[in-house]
């Protein structure tokens, strides 16, 4: 069967031709490309394993493809989901209409609710969260076992029957149920779709198209915000809100088993035959010997750690995985100590006690928070994910202590609007999406999928308790009130500078398993987060690691006409 299509006097390859050598071949031939293959396609993908030959990819070599676009812009689906319901859950615990329909009490001149409903209605917003801890933590037992693919379906059920239930409830009970349900899609999505998106992205890039999540959340946040601006006049506006969500959900779960499942995931459980196939359907131009050394690679990274490799919990606590756990959960802890969710959903009540109309403060905030996402995404992977942390949190922080001063000194107004704006665009640009590109980097393939759903659920865990406590520290009356919450999250905004710079390690430009190396024993934490090369001029990306192949390390697999299974770290 031959490999080169011929038309208009040019060879060209096929790309999955590209990518398989002569099975007949001795050892030093693997690692090149051939003209042809055997005739067996099974046979070829099996002998897709570099030789001792040096294969050097540069960051810029892959030009990046249209399939590799639309499925990374597809998965973030549901990171549209996860901001849009942030955003409206605010809107609509402040509509008549869902009050009518709930029985609390409608608000009279933006007066603070008494206490029972204060607690009921953060329960309201708080029990997503709930759902999504569960769903965050048990989202990486499903990756690992079941595949990316597949719980990426999972979230979309979820996700979708949940939204369902809330804009058809009649009652609070209902409302709560519908809430949690829909937590658990979120959550599984939320921990998923970045970890999908890192394992399918070509390196140089990877920071970006990981970063599409935070710009569809913000998206979704900013969609919710205008879509409770313009119903919210209206007595059932706030189902036509909720329904909204059901219909992207639904999206989401009808394209979902189309996806293509990740190359890393299929070459951990041995499916090396299926890991090219994906490799070729979700990154075409990867071809010849770069789409070699791209499996080489992971292979490479599988074998060395495939001793002792453990994936289970327990396994994830040994050191120094421990400390990568560690890290990916401090930073996703951290991202909501900054107080970004209690923003959120609490923006028409924080604007509406200082006099401002709360839905256009609110709708300007969610326009701000999407478009200031491209700075973030454009960012990335030319100034790293340090500096973006960094600054972004002490941003944060200058903005609360202005608007902390406003407020002590009685010069609340249209200020404190612009603050919280400003506040709003340094998440959007740092933390929001450098967090979760920063966990879908760090771990080990052994129990990735686990590590990542532990992060994401520590988010999850902080963003439950804040979104109850929010409504109560807000009272003036038995609460921190507006000044002392704004201090408390501007004090872990400061912390969360200082934990960045210290003790996490810069990722930019590298691949994986790259990535892997620098939390090589023995490990030293401040040696990993490098502060000082922080402050250097230079802050490139070193260059891209050379590795050795030997076609002999993989000679029995080879002569048996199967690869490893084993599932170990990258």
């Amino acid at each position: 069967m031959p490999s080169k299509k011929r038309g208009g006097g040019k060879d060209t390859e096929s790309p999955t031709a590209a990518l398989v050598s002569d099975a007949d071949a001795s050892d030093d031939d693997y690692g090149t490309v051939d003209d042809g293959t055997t005739g067996h396609p099974e046979t070829d993908r099996e002998t897709l394993l570099p030789n001792n030959n040096s294969l050097v990819v540069e960051p810029e070599a892959e030009t990046l493809g249209w399939r590799t676009i639309f499925v990374c812009s597809f998965t973030t689906l549901g990171g549209f989901i996860f901001g849009y319901d942030t955003g409206v859950i605010g809107g609509i615990i402040e509509m008549e209409g869902f009050r009518t329909t709930m029985g609390f009490p409608l608000k009279v001149n933006g007066e603070d609710d008494d206490e029972e409903t204060a607690n009921k209605l953060g329960l309201v917003v708080a029990i997503l969260s709930l759902g999504c801890f569960v769903g965050a933590i048990t989202a990486g037992q499903l990756a690992d076992r079941f595949g990316r693919k597949w719980t990426t379906f999972w979230g979309g059920v979820t996700a979708t029957i949940g939204a369902v239930v809330q804009a058809s409830a009649m009652n609070l009970l209902a409302m709560y149920a519908g809430r949690f349900v829909c937590g658990i899609g979120v959550g599984t999505l939320s921990s998923i779709v970045p970890l999908y998106n890192a394992e399918v992205a070509p390196k140089h890039v990877r920071g970006f198209l990981v970063a599409l999540q935070q710009l569809a959340i913000t998206f979704g946040i900013m969609v919710a915000f205008l879509a409770n601006f313009g119903l919210e006049a209206t007595h059932q506006g706030w189902r036509v809100s909720l329904w909204l969500q059901a219909v992207a959900s639904g999206v989401l779960l009808l394209g979902a088993p189309f996806l293509p499942e990740t190359p890393r995931w299929l070459l951990s459980q041995g499916r090396t035959n299926e890991a090219v196939t994906a490799l070729v359907a979700v990154r075409p131009n990867l071809v010849g010997e770069r789409a070699r050394a791209m499996i080489g690679e992971i292979k490479r990274s599988l074998d060395d750690e495939a001793v002792g490799s453990d994936a289970s919990w327990s396994g994830l606590l040994v050191w120094p995985k421990r400390y990568r756990l560690l890290l990916g959960m401090g930073v996703m802890i951290g991202s909501q100590l900054t107080g970004i969710n209690a923003i959120i959903y609490y923006a028409p009540t924080i604007f509406a006690t200082v006099g401002i109309e709360p839905f256009i403060a609110t709708a300007v905030v969610g326009v701000v928070n999407f478009l200031s996402t491209f700075i973030g995404l454009y960012a990335l992977d030319r100034a790293g994910r340090k500096i973006l942390l960094v600054y972004g949190a002490i941003g944060m922080f200058l903005s609360f202590l202005g608007i902390v001063i406003l407020l002590v000194t009685d010069n609340a107004g249209v200020v404190v609007v612009v603050l919280v704006t400003l506040y709003t665009a340094c998440f959007a640009a740092g933390w929001g999406p450098t967090g979760w590109v920063y966990i879908s980097e760090i771990f080990p393939m052994a129990g990735r999928g686990k590590a990542v759903g532990a992060a994401s659920a520590s988010n999850w865990a902080i963003s439950t308790m804040l979104a109850w406590a929010t409504p109560l520290m807000l009272r003036e009356d038995g609460g921190l009130g507006l000044v002392g919450t704004f201090s408390f999250y501007a004090g872990f905004c400061l912390i969360n500078a200082l934990f960045v710079l210290f003790f996490c390690a810069e990722t930019k430009g590298k691949s994986l398993e790259e990535i892997g190396e620098l939390f090589a024993v023995p490990l030293h934490p401040l040696a990993v987060g490098n502060y000082k090369s922080f402050f250097s001029k230079s802050r490139h990306a070193p260059p891209v690691v050379v590795h050795q192949y030997h076609s002999d390390a993989y000679a029995p697999e080879m002569a048996n006409g199967a690869s490893s299974s084993d599932s170990t770290d990258t």
